[in-house]
């Protein structure tokens, strides 16, 4: 009986392959009518990317497949590096193409900010004091309009 039952479990998945195999037979055709290169020609870069990365997929996918119908492990970390790196490029393309979408940095508004974030009284240039000036005969080599702004921050 268990027999049976495995035959004709057996038998489903052998229809369901068939049925793929037609169903991929279907989109190769799709796919030849009009040549590969008029597709790559015809397309904007992002297209001609991601129609070249799908292709690479496809192949990789095909090739799953026939190893695992000769009956050979098709997870070996060679073919699964090659799918996980056409992956990170599919992503990758994706975030090229939102390059539009995100946020645009106000260029005059940082400047603005930083300006005003790191300004500084006492970096400013400072007039030449003759000896004539009040301030001159101080002993120390700050200029009196300095030490008076200074005094009013400490207060």
């Amino acid at each position: 009986m268990s027999t049976e039952v495995c035959n004709v479990e057996s038998l489903e998945k052998l229809l369901s392959i068939v049925n793929s195999i037609k169903e991929v037979k279907k989109m190769v055709k799709k796919l030849k009518k009009v040549a590969f290169a008029d597709r790559l020609n015809s397309a904007n870069p992002f297209e001609k990317i991601r129609l070249m990365l799908t292709m690479q997929w496809m192949m990789n996918s095909l090739f799953a497949s026939f190893l695992r119908s000769k009956g050979i492990d098709p997870t070996n970390p060679v073919l699964k590096h090659h799918l996980l790196r056409i992956k990170g490029r599919f992503e990758s393309i994706k975030l090229m193409e939102e390059g539009g979408e995100r946020p645009k940095l106000n260029v005059g508004a940082c400047k603005r900010f930083l300006r005003s974030a790191l300004w500084n009284p006492v970096s400013r240039p400072l007039k030449q004091i003759s000896a004539e000036d009040d301030g001159a005969g101080c002993s120390s080599a700050v200029p009196q309009k300095i030490r008076k702004v200074e005094e009013i921050n400490e207060d």
